[in-house]
């Protein structure tokens, strides 16, 4: 199965538990570029940051969740209108006004994040930010996989190719 329709799934399951999460949102870092890269998000349909991607280093709010290891919630993304980055402005666009990002690892090393939307303000309450904590942990599992067999292949290959 697809990782996107893996992650459409993850997030209808959520959204039984809790509707008001309208949105599941994966980027990946590359820290050779210092670049976050949207990879892929659940809506199904028009995206705030299709094709987007920025460095890391140029968000202190993410930079600050990358380097504590810690989640952010920001139950009004006001906070972020008129000064805050391109993707904050995207993500407001659309309509969202909470928002819950998660840092992921991978053998300890840090290899994006996902974002959780919702498009009330304070949507992200103490049971929502528990099974969205307890989902984005399923999330990194599954996409920290994705990556892990992708590198192999990818040696495996250069492998082949040297020894032919």
């Amino acid at each position: 199965m697809p990782l996107a329709e893996k992650l459409q799934f993850v997030h209808e399951v959520l959204r039984q538990r809790h509707d008001t999460v309208a949105r599941v949102a994966i980027a990946i870092y590359d820290p050779k570029t210092d670049l976050l890269k949207t990879f892929v998000d659940s809506s199904g349909g028009a995206t705030p940051l299709t094709n987007y991607q920025a460095k890391l280093s140029d968000s202190a709010s993410l930079s600050a969740i990358r380097d504590e290891g810690t989640p952010r919630v920001v139950n009004d993304l006001e906070v972020f209108a008129g000064h805050g980055a391109e993707h904050s402005r995207r993500i407001a666009q659309h309509g969202y006004r909470s928002s819950y990002t998660m840092p992921m690892f991978l053998h300890g090393s840090f290899f994006g994040f996902v974002f959780f939307n919702a498009y009330e303000k304070g949507a992200f309450e103490p049971e929502t930010l528990h099974d969205c904590n307890v989902f984005g942990h399923l999330i990194a599992l599954v996409v920290g996989n994705d990556l892990d067999s992708f590198k192999t292949l990818l040696a495996t290959i250069k492998t082949a190719r040297q020894i032919t």
